[in-house]
């Protein structure tokens, strides 16, 4: 029964790190997505 416990608590933990890991690469993604297409500014030549 403990055993089980334990193992439940595992897998929850591990589903729970997983959920983390995907919401950490959709949000890369769409960052790396945004910067991807943003157009540099212009850079102002000082004289």
């Amino acid at each position: 029964m403990i055993l089980l416990q334990a193992t439940n608590c595992i897998f929850m933990a591990d589903n729970y790190l997983e959920k983390q890991y995907e919401d950490y690469l959709a949000r890369k993604a769409a960052w790396e997505k945004k910067r991807k297409f943003k157009t540099p500014k212009p850079s102002r030549e000082e004289d």
